[in-house]
């Protein structure tokens, strides 16, 4: 599916848009590329603020990078491989970072688990001493809506 159908269906949705022509990543922002699909008739609508000073900027919240990224799905190969304290301290502290749910579908792989979420969880192994590949489950290519 091309980007721009699938821009057109996540608008569609409700996907916020973003409407600042003078931020410097806006022509490769998810969110400026989406205002093409956004419905102009209603007298209100969802978008980015324009007023709030953080955004417009090289560290704006609300960018959505027009590029795809790896996402992982599921560990539990990895966890079997783990000491069976280390893949419990793993999973607790992965409660933290999220909610317990969410652990769970990280986990058992129903739930995409992001670049950052992915990278905290191989910081937190080789904190530990942990030396062996880290591989999850699966991997697939989407965009960071």
């Amino acid at each position: 599916m091309e980007i721009e159908k699938q821009l057109e269906k996540k608008v569609q949705q409700g996907f916020v848009t973003c409407f600042h022509d003078d931020c410097p990543q806006h022509e490769h922002c998810l969110r400026w590329l989406g205002r093409g699909y956004a419905d102009t008739t209603p007298l209100v609508m969802t978008c980015v603020s324009m007023v709030n000073p953080d955004i417009g900027g090289e560290a704006c919240p609300m960018y959505r990078p027009d590029r795809k990224v790896r996402f992982a799905y599921g560990f539990i190969g990895l966890l079997e491989q783990l000491p069976k304290k280390m893949g419990n301290d793993l999973m607790d502290r992965l409660i933290g970072e999220c909610k317990r749910t969410y652990a769970y579908e990280h986990r058992n792989g129903k739930r995409p688990i992001p670049p950052q979420l992915q990278q905290k969880i191989i910081s937190y192994l080789r904190n530990q001493g942990w030396e062996q590949p880290i591989d999850f489950d699966r991997y697939s290519e989407d965009y960071l809506w």
